[in-house]
């Protein structure tokens, strides 16, 4: 009885793992000198150092960092509730040296060259911890710290908010949410 059990789970769980790893985003790439477009890519296929684009309701494939997103102030919020069970909306701040302007930084980005650089601690099951440093590498190599307020997990959804631009910080198996799963 004992294997049947663990057989349905492991069918349950390769279901679910097959629904999020097709799970469709925009994803921006450099089309050429100073273009950038969107293409659709499936959560499986994201890598670290991506530039994802997220909007209301859409559900957050990787661990990330916020860049820019549609308000003024650079606010935009996300329900963990699937996470750690609290209902109440978490509200997430874009860096002020990049906010509204990822656009413009993106464009005087030379092909395969860096526009800023992330410099963050090792992945870790602490769902509450993320420190970081972003370097604007296009202009003077201007430094801000990134913690908690600019992080948000895989699981989460993305609420009141259009035209999220989020960096990918963590995927797969390093993400907090897979870290807390416990084992497979």
């Amino acid at each position: 009885m004992g294997i049947l059990f663990e057989l349905v789970s492991d069918l349950r769980r390769w279901r679910s793992d097959r629904k999020v790893n097709n799970y469709q985003v925009w994803r921006l790439y450099q089309t050429g000198p100073g273009k950038v477009g969107r293409v659709r890519t499936a959560t499986a296929d994201l890598k670290v150092g991506d530039v994802i684009v997220l909007d209301h309701d859409d559900f957050i494939p990787a661990d990330c960092v916020i860049l820019q997103n549609d308000d003024p102030t650079g606010q935009c919020f996300i329900n963990t509730s699937q996470l750690d069970g609290e209902r109440n909306l978490k509200p997430k701040l874009a860096p002020r040296m990049i906010q509204g302007r990822l656009g413009q930084l993106l464009s005087r980005k030379p092909v395969g060259e860096q526009i800023f650089r992330l410099d963050y601690i090792q992945p870790c099951k602490d769902i509450y911890k993320f420190e970081g440093k972003l370097t604007n590498l296009l202009e003077n190599k201007i430094e801000t710290t990134l913690d908690m307020k600019q992080f948000i997990p895989r699981g989460a959804i993305i609420k009141n908010s259009q035209d999220v631009h989020a960096l990918v910080v963590y995927t797969g198996r390093d993400t907090k949410l897979v870290m807390n799963q416990g084992q497979y």
